[in-house]
Parts: C-alpha cells; sequence; structure tokens
C-alpha cells in the first residue's frame, strides 16, 4: 500500500519500500530524487506547500476551518475509510488490514 503522504514526506525510504516488494532496488532505476523537489508545471502558484516549503502533508490545514475538517471526517466515515483517515496528519496503514478482515465476515 502506498500512501501520498508517505511519497511526499519520505520519497526516497517509500520508493526503495515500493522497489523492495516488486523485487527492484533504487541502482535498478536510477532515480535522481532531487528532481521531485522541483514543482511541476502544473502546480499552482498559490500553494505554499509547493513554493514556501512548508510540510505539504499538514499545509492544507490552515486553509480549512475545524468545522470543515470534521465534515469530511463524517464523509470519510460514511465510506468506511475512517479506519485510515484520521485527524491526524498520516493515514493509519493499519486500518487498510482493518478494512480487509471487516470485509471478509461480510462475505
Amino acid at each position: 500500500m502506498v500512501f501520498f503522504e508517505n511519497l511526499v514526506r519520505s520519497p526516497e525510504s517509500e520508493i526503495s519500500r515500493l522497489l523492495s516488494h516488486l523485487g527492484r532496488s533504487m541502482d535498478d532505476l536510477q532515480l535522481d530524487l532531487e528532481k521531485l523537489k522541483i514543482p511541476s508545471l502544473t502546480a499552482r502558484r498559490t500553494s505554499s506547500a509547493v513554493w514556501t516549503g512548508a510540510d505539504p502533508v499538514e499545509s492544507w490545514r490552515s486553509k480549512v476551518s475545524d468545522a470543515q475538517r470534521r465534515r469530511a471526517l463524517e464523509i470519510l466515515s460514511l465510506f468506511g475509510l475512517d479506519a485510515i483517515y484520521t485527524d491526524a496528519p498520516l493515514p493509519r496503514a493499519e486500518g487498510v488490514l482493518e478494512i480487509m478482515n471487516a470485509g471478509r465476515g461480510a462475505i
């Protein structure tokens, strides 16, 4: 399982972990990880995380109200995703297994 937040925070270790799962290594790809720090041409200039170096995983929080975050969590719970996404900045990887195991009991 790969989460956007983990790729943003720790790209080298996350890509390495993914490649290991595929039986490959970082050396196989010859990636220039420094290029990951360059915003794409489509990145919004208003994105403080992109242009100021703010934490992209958490910088959005200052742009939404507490009520909006609570509502987002309510919506996530309607889809059963509250096991993965909480008010914490990073998703709960173990929540994926909880959802998968709960689904087995419903079959």
